[in-house]
């Protein structure tokens, strides 16, 4: 069995995304994350193979264990109280890890266009994305199980750039326009899982 479950979300609405820079505000290595608002229907398949995956971590946790039952966080998703026939699925991804040996690296999501080019535009909330995930199980100390889903890469099949002009009062006319992206080498490579 798969130590992790790679999966790709259904297309839905970013919701307050953190793609481009880390947040630091509660952890000082720094977070991407996002929220996706999806139907619900449309996000069933995705749900159910992910609640299938933590159920068969969850028996492996308490056979390792030497128990019954455990502890088990929520899954990683919640019914979105502004849109009732809609699910908010949570993605994140540490900006900086340090293993237990002391090594450390520093990681983002790769952010790629509709046709998978990568990508440095200002993702804003509102954009229509797809996310490539890795289902992570994890087993705390105490016997708390949980699974989290790592947005490892990001589809931008709609872009809604965060700080667009759009809150200046401008309005679009001819001239300049921006035609591409600049986009770093290690994008370039890693524009896989789609």
């Amino acid at each position: 069995m798969a130590t992790r479950l790679k999966i790709v979300s259904p297309e839905g609405i970013a919701v307050w995304p953190r793609l481009n820079e880390p947040d630091r505000e509660f952890d000082p290595a720094g977070l991407f994350h996002l929220k996706l608002r999806v139907p619900r229907k449309e996000a069933e398949g995705f749900m159910y193979e992910v609640s299938q995956f933590r159920d068969e971590k969850y028996q492996m946790a308490c056979s390792q264990k030497g128990k019954n039952k455990l502890e088990q966080n929520d899954l990683p998703w919640k019914d979105d109280e502004e849109n009732p026939d809609h699910v908010l699925l949570s993605f994140k991804l540490k900006a900086k890890i340090t293993s237990r040996n002391g090594d450390s690296w520093e990681q983002r999501p790769t952010l790629l266009d509709s046709q998978l080019k990568p990508t440095t535009a200002k993702v804003g909330g509102g954009s229509t994305l797809q996310v490539s995930t890795e289902v992570n199980p994890y087993c705390t100390p105490s016997g708390t199980t949980g699974v989290t889903l790592w947005c490892k890469a990001v589809k931008v099949l709609e872009l809604v750039e965060f700080g667009g002009g759009g809150g200046h009062g401008f309005t679009a006319s001819e001239g300049f326009t921006a035609d591409e992206d600049l986009v770093t080498e290690s994008q370039a490579e890693d524009a896989s899982g789609f």
